[in-house]
């Protein structure tokens, strides 16, 4: 039986995302791995397969159009030391996509440990002074962004922690 690492997740194409990627390089573990995304299933192993998924995912996804999404702002929390986009507008139908994608067959899957809060990590540092450094960098910056969500990706994680795109389900498609 094979145990693979997988999460659902939106990677949005931001139009002037210079800052956002430069944040992400220099603070995010994960910023030469993945482009910015935002996760509707975090990161989970499992011997399922990605047909079983992919078919999960068109069952949920099924009457789901595509919608606008507002990010901007940038806060933190500490002492994780996670930095994040916000998002501003949207925030009810992700929700509600991230419930609903939890449900069935992938419910068993569920992160339980946190509040679930839609956003793009920008970084994360240990360093409680890069910490408040990035925060006032980002103050002055107060980024904006308007893109659609039209599509959610299954990817499957890499040992290096790399992303590889597995499907990828456009929204209002009705194959």
């Amino acid at each position: 039986m094979i145990i693979l690492k997988r999460s659902l997740l939106w990677l949005p194409e931001f139009v002037e995302d210079e800052k956002v990627q430069q944040l992400r390089l220099h603070y995010d573990p994960l910023g030469s791995k993945i482009g910015p995304h935002l996760t509707f299933v975090f990161p989970f192993e499992s011997p399922l397969t990605n047909e079983a998924i992919i078919g999960h995912m068109a069952h949920v996804l099924e009457t789901v159009q595509p919608f606008e999404v507002v990010f901007s702002g940038v806060t933190g929390d500490w002492p994780s030391g996670y930095l994040y986009l916000n998002v501003k507008k949207g925030n009810d139908q992700l929700i509600a996509l991230h419930d609903q994608l939890y449900q069935g067959l992938l419910s068993p899957y569920l992160w339980r440990e946190c509040h679930y809060l839609p956003h793009i990590t920008l970084g994360k540092t240990d360093d409680y002074e890069v910490f408040q450094e990035v925060l006032a960098k980002t103050q002055q910056w107060q980024p904006s962004y308007t893109i659609n969500l039209q599509s959610i990706v299954l990817e499957t994680i890499a040992e290096d922690q790399s992303s590889v795109i597995e499907y990828v389900h456009y929204l209002g498609d009705p194959c």
